[in-house]
């Protein structure tokens, strides 16, 4: 699997432990956590694995479930030494993430689910992150998978309120902040499903969508942005987007300011964003289609608001310098 992973450029997150408080899950349990056992099953997994350059490290699957944050610390401090290759490492755990200044962990992984999980939340991880000395990347690895509704869990939502498209505009805000985020395939047709059986069929749709997200970050030099809420504001007639019990505005803002800035309008309307002075070419995607519109250039010096678009679908603006190129 993982050779066929490397061919098609896909990288494998490895987990040592997955639901290890099911029963069988976790030969070693709570009086051989960190012990000698379980440290000889981690070396056998480096030395197994570690050789293909497309795998990093989660050191288990919400570990406060059956462990706790010194073993941890521990296991992960000891991937990194048996590793030679000096794969990513971090650890999959709940809503924080406990080891922001910890030599080991070279990402922060998170998962709180649906809305609750997504922008507000993220940039808050960014920010804190930042406090922390250490800049890493920051990823909601679960927020939700199309259509995975075992009622009454989850806080009894019912269809369609995880269809595939609520999916893709949560992964979209979770990008605005400079974040990343990983999901599942829909779990609701017995013996289908990606995340549980490998199988599934033309209904799953929610990938679709993020190859369109993939496709429109990968265009520009993404990783330089930052996401820039103080520079946009945005106004649409649509039902105003709720986050955390709290509403938020329609649009968002990544950017490096006098080279580029991408708007992202979750629910339409227009945006007024502050540009820098320069001249900017402007142009309008479409994150259902991947469609893109070549719009009339901005000035920038003073804030330049976009064309209306339709309150009920969201919308994607870049902005990008006419005399400053990556």
């Amino acid at each position: 699997m993982l050779r066929h992973a490397r061919d098609l450029d896909v990288i494998v997150s490895l987990i040592f432990h997955l639901d290890g408080r099911d029963k069988g899950v976790d030969p070693f349990g709570h009086a051989g956590m960190g012990g000698p056992d379980e440290q000889r099953y981690y070396r056998y997994c480096i030395a197994r694995f570690g050789a293909f350059a497309n795998i990093m490290w989660d050191v288990t699957n919400e570990y406060r479930l059956f462990r706790n944050d010194s073993w941890a610390e521990q296991m992960g401090a000891f991937v990194k030494e048996c590793d030679p290759y000096d794969h990513i490492t971090s650890v999959h755990g709940h809503g924080d993430f406990r080891f922001r200044r910890s030599p080991w962990a070279d990402y922060a992984m998170f998962q709180s689910w649906d809305e609750h999980g997504a922008y507000e939340f993220m940039l808050k991880n960014r920010r804190q992150q930042i406090e922390a000395g250490k800049p890493m990347p920051q990823i909601n690895e679960e927020y939700g998978y199309e259509d995975h509704y075992p009622y009454p869990w989850g806080e009894k939502r019912v269809w369609p309120a995880r269809i595939a498209d609520s999916r893709r505009k949560l992964a979209w805000e979770i990008a605005m902040t400079g974040g990343y985020q990983s999901t599942g395939e829909r779990a609701n047709i017995a013996g289908q499903g990606g995340w549980i059986t490998g199988r599934g069929n033309d209904e799953m749709t929610m990938l679709r969508g993020y190859a369109t997200m993939r496709e429109f970050f990968e265009r520009f030099s993404w990783w330089k942005l930052e996401p820039r809420p103080d520079l946009v504001s945005g106004e649409s007639k649509a039902l105003p987007v709720v986050e955390a019990g709290k509403p938020i505005g329609p649009a968002l803002c990544l950017a490096e300011p006098g080279r580029r800035y991408v708007v992202y309008l979750r629910a339409g309307g227009t945006a007024s964003v502050e540009l820098a002075p320069g001249d900017y070419r402007v142009e309008r995607f479409n994150p259902r289609t991947g469609g893109r519109t070549k719009l009339v250039d901005a000035a920038g010096g003073s804030r330049w608001t976009s064309p209306l678009m339709p309150d009920t679908e969201d919308w994607a603006l870049v902005l990008e310098s006419r005399s400053k190129q990556d």
